[in-house]
């Protein structure tokens, strides 16, 4: 009863992984999206100062960020499944993100959804206490997070690495490697005149799509720098994994 081929079955978990976190970051969008009303009609009924306490703007700023991390996660998880839906094969590094960032946006919806509860949040009468422990297992569930972001840094600096392995081989062997380096001299050239652009931006985002490329083009200019000054020790560095990680996921949610 083997499933593919003899010696392949890690490929094979992998892609099970793959959705498995999708999966686990829809979830998350859900109960999200039930938290945000939970959270507006709680706001609604309870009062201070003889006023709903949805008036004050602490908590306005509550809800608020609870909607707007909930429409970052509903955009990755959306632009993820019609990936799948695509048949592009490898979506592994998107998914890993989706899971990431779903997980520690419904533990951060249902910590402010059960603060804005206030004491009722604590009795086993109501739902809150209940959805605060189970939401804690998702950071855990399909890989922790703190792997699944040293797997999206890592993974991230895969190709940019074998570039730089090949623009090495190249200036060993000059002849052999002209177009290596043609390649590279390009990409740099580009890199210098402001590299790739959007072109499917609406034109009232013009200035957030010229935002989001200068920062994905600073990542990549920050992932060449660490990958030339550590090298292969870029396994052991954790730090800088996870900031590389942190910035993957910010810029998929602002895609």
């Amino acid at each position: 009863n083997v499933i593919g081929d003899v010696g392949r079955g890690f490929k094979v978990a992998m892609e099970i992984l793959n959705s498995g976190r999708l999966g686990l970051a829809a979830g998350c969008l859900g109960g999200c999206r039930r938290l945000i009303q939970m959270a507006v009609e709680r706001a609604s009924e309870r009062k201070a100062f003889n006023r709903p306490i949805g008036s004050f703007g602490m908590i306005k700023d509550k809800i608020a960020r609870m909607m707007v991390d909930t429409y970052a996660l509903d955009s990755m998880v959306y632009f993820t499944t019609g990936l799948v839906d695509r048949d592009v094969p490898d979506y592994s590094l998107e998914s890993a993100i989706c899971k990431v960032y779903g997980s520690e946006t419904l533990w951060n919806v249902v910590n402010e959804t059960l603060q804005i509860a206030a004491g009722i949040g604590y009795m086993s009468e109501y739902p809150y206490e209940q959805l605060l422990r189970d939401s804690r297992i998702n950071m855990i569930f399909e890989g922790t997070n703190e792997i699944l972001r040293a797997f999206i840094g890592l993974s991230g600096l895969g190709g940019p690495a074998a570039k730089l392995s090949e623009v090495a081989r190249a200036i060993r062997e000059p002849i052999k490697g002209f177009g290596v380096l043609s390649e590279f001299a390009t990409r740099q050239v580009i890199a210098v005149l402001g590299g790739e652009r959007l072109d499917h931006a609406h034109p009232r985002l013009k200035r957030e799509a010229v935002i989001f490329e200068n920062y994905v083009a600073e990542l990549a200019k920050n992932v060449e720098k660490v990958l030339r000054k550590h090298g292969k020790e870029i396994y052991e560095m954790q730090f800088t994994q996870r900031r590389l990680a942190d910035l993957a996921i910010d810029l998929l949610g602002c895609s």
